[in-house]
């Protein structure tokens, strides 16, 4: 086991560790907790939005418009949606089940 876990791979974590060193200087990482390093990295687990967020940040189209009652009907459903919800909807929609740090804000579409 031990082979399997650290010796068997250990050039393969020197170079990942080289290689994200030229990036980020590891050394850093000793400022952040796990939880702010992988949020940075990997950028909110579970995506979370308010009415406010959704309605700043959407631009409605085809006829309808932030007051129309189908956009607000569409604002209540991701309202309502559970973590694992708004997480395949950002999968479907975007093509990545997460958001980048900042949230809905940063968020510029291809």
């Amino acid at each position: 086991m031990n082979f399997i876990l650290q010796d068997g791979i250990a050039l393969q974590m020197k170079a990942f560790s080289d290689g994200f060193n030229e990036v980020f200087p590891l050394k850093k990482l000793a400022a952040f907790t796990p939880s702010e390093a992988r949020m940075m990295i990997c950028g909110e687990q579970f995506p979370h939005w308010s009415r406010e967020d959704i309605i700043s940040y959407t631009e409605p189209k085809l006829g309808y418009n932030k007051d129309s009652p189908g956009f607000q009907r569409f604002v209540n459903v991701l309202l309502s949606m559970s973590g694992d919800e708004r997480k395949a909807f950002l999968q479907f929609t975007t093509g990545c089940s997460s958001l980048p740090p900042g949230d809905l804000q940063t968020y510029i579409p291809d």
